[in-house]
């Protein structure tokens, strides 16, 4: 363990103790926002400075749903990033699929960071849900909502 290796292991010990927590509790998981508090019944252990008691999440967005909802927190990972991705990657053209841009991108830094979970981005990703839902109840009526 060295300064040019410490944030691999120590992404690689929150990723371990994430899957302990989702073998445990793979259909309702830990409940949400319990991960820190609950990290110490899952082999974490501190080293030195690198781990310390104030790390909040696994570092992973799929792992920190999993881990929090269980099941749950899967159907959510495609709600949330998976299904506006594949409608951008779909129809990159149409106005309202771009929306899925955001999700795309968050989809791949969601493998080493928590990203969804912080409120501000969270609130942008619901935003990019209902853009989504709304031109899907679109195409499939071919009409508005509300008419």
């Amino acid at each position: 363990l060295n300064e040019d290796t410490a944030s691999l292991f120590a992404r690689l010990h929150l990723y371990k103790v994430s899957i302990n927590m989702i073998i445990d509790n793979w259909f309702i998981g830990i409940g949400p926002g319990r991960w820190n508090f609950l990290k110490y019944n899952f082999d974490f252990r501190q080293m030195g400075t690198l781990l310390t008691n104030t790390l909040l999440d696994p570092h992973s967005d799929y792992l920190s749903y999993i881990s929090q909802y269980g099941l749950f927190g899967f159907i959510m990972i495609g709600f949330i990033l998976i299904k506006p991705s594949i409608q951008f990657l779909k129809n990159p053209q149409n106005v309202v699929s771009y929306f899925g841009l955001i999700p795309f991108t968050l989809m791949i830094s969601g493998l080493t960071n928590s990203n969804t979970l912080k409120h501000q981005v969270f609130a942008i990703i619901s935003m990019i849900i209902f853009i989504t839902h709304q031109n899907y109840l679109i195409n499939q009526n071919n009409r508005f909502i509300d008419k």
